[in-house]
């Protein structure tokens, strides 16, 4: 497929993980936002929507030897040169999942850093003064990191509360006051930043089409034992079924009903989500890529000269 390409109830994400060399990431040069400084001398605001697969570690935005904004054992952390080193707590932020969309922003006003989550503030960390080296390499998004982005968004000033959440609700009001803004979700690689950064992927970093494969409707069958059996014999598959999640109780129904989330064990399985009884599975499609850089294996000859 190419990007143009779409599915009805599809959307375009920017993919990012461990590859063939350990790292599949997109990355903007420094040079390109030369307003943007992550040493902590000027105010900015980083905003995403991402679905983690993996909350082990990964960065989420990194300028090597400067700044990191990642995840860490599932939890937000901010970890820069000199000025700001802060974890935020599951009870303050909260305790990430995979395979479940987060907008999260983070937003330093000069002093103080900030983490935003679903519109709402969360916590904040009073940082120490500005690093005094310099700050030039790239910008990357998902180093290390396995997880699909809906967008990335940078600002060289602190958003306030009804901006974060006119981000989070998906409103582009703020469109032309951004330094980054790239909505993968709908436009794939191509910036709406107004000075057009470009975006390059690395390896096997890419955009791929997320598209809802099945949709269904079910509630749960006493008569069974147990969860798996009932689903196995649903969907007519052999296959292991694992449920996460937890089983309601409709008394108004007399019904159970899941409320959580269910993988039945597909080729490509982004997320299962569940509302009510009505169950979404979603999987991906590649496109065809451009702008990417690929690495160059080369074969060593067995043969050596005494």
């Amino acid at each position: 497929m190419t990007e143009k390409e779409t599915i009805p109830g599809a959307f375009k994400a920017l993919i990012t993980g461990y590859g063939i060399v350990g790292f599949d990431y997109a990355y903007i040069p420094a040079t390109s936002v030369p307003e943007f400084s992550l040493k902590g001398d000027k105010s900015f605001t980083i905003f995403t929507t991402v679905c983690f697969k993996n909350t082990q570690n990964g960065s989420i935005l990194e300028q090597q030897d400067m700044f990191q904004m990642g995840i860490m054992d599932g939890l937000l952390y901010v970890a820069a040169i000199d000025w700001c080193a802060i974890k935020f707590s599951e009870y303050k932020v909260a305790g990430f999942v995979t395979d479940h969309w987060y907008s999260i922003a983070i937003v330093y006003d000069g002093k103080i850093l900030s983490a935003w989550l679903e519109g709402e503030k969360k916590d904040s960390f009073k940082c120490k003064a500005p690093y005094k080296g310099k700050a030039e390499k790239e910008l990357c998004i998902g180093k290390r990191l396995d997880a699909y982005f809906k967008n990335f968004l940078i600002f060289d000033r602190a958003l306030s509360g009804n901006d974060i959440n006119s981000l989070t609700s998906g409103e582009e009001t703020l469109q032309q006051e951004s330094l980054v803004w790239f909505d993968f979700s709908k436009y794939g690689r191509k910036s709406q930043s107004p000075n057009g950064i470009k975006i390059t992927t690395k390896y096997l970093g890419r955009i791929v089409i997320v598209y809802p494969s099945r949709q269904f409707r079910f509630t749960i069958d006493r008569r069974y034992q147990n969860i798996e059996q009932m689903l196995n014999e649903l969907f007519e598959t052999s296959k292991t079924v694992n449920f996460t999640g937890r089983i309601g109780y409709k008394s108004e129904a007399g019904t159970h009903h899941l409320a959580g989330l269910v993988s039945l064990g597909t080729s490509k399985p982004i997320m299962c989500e569940v509302e009510g009884e009505i169950v979404t599975i979603w999987e991906k499609i590649d496109i065809a890529q451009t702008n990417i850089q690929t690495i160059t294996f080369t074969r060593l000859s067995s043969k050596y000269k005494n």
